[in-house]
């Protein structure tokens, strides 16, 4: 069951917000798994916050559905998410926040991942 909502998460995340960082115009478009593969690459470091933002849109809408919330603008998506914050930290320096077990992609518009986030510490705890 914890899987289930962990790949519901991850996939609703990539899902409803996603989008490619730009590319120059002589660059051949990325398709969707390469583009999967980058931003779960890019969560699981936890470390290069303004990359993981430029997978979004700055018009996104976003809905948790495992905090069941809802955030109506990219503003509200980055100070929710807040990954500069200093409380946040790994138990390792080099462990993985996200770990992606399996990772499918359909007709080149839809990635669903499968995984589970590591633990961490959060003020300390």
């Amino acid at each position: 069951m914890k899987h289930f909502f962990i790949t519901v998460l991850i996939s609703a995340i990539l899902i409803s917000g996603c989008q490619p960082p730009a590319e120059p115009a002589a660059e051949t478009p990325r398709n969707v798994e390469q583009v999967a593969t980058e931003y779960f690459a890019t969560f699981a470091e936890r470390a290069d916050w303004d990359k993981l933002l430029s997978f979004y849109s700055p018009d996104l809408k976003f809905e948790d559905i495992v905090l069941q919330m809802k955030l109506e603008s990219f503003d509200e998506f980055k100070e929710f998410y807040d990954w500069p914050n200093p409380d946040f930290e790994k138990l390792t320096p080099d462990q993985q926040h996200l770990v992606v077990e399996t990772l499918a992609t359909y007709d080149n518009r839809v990635a669903v991942a499968r995984g589970h986030l590591s633990p961490f510490m959060w003020k300390g705890k």
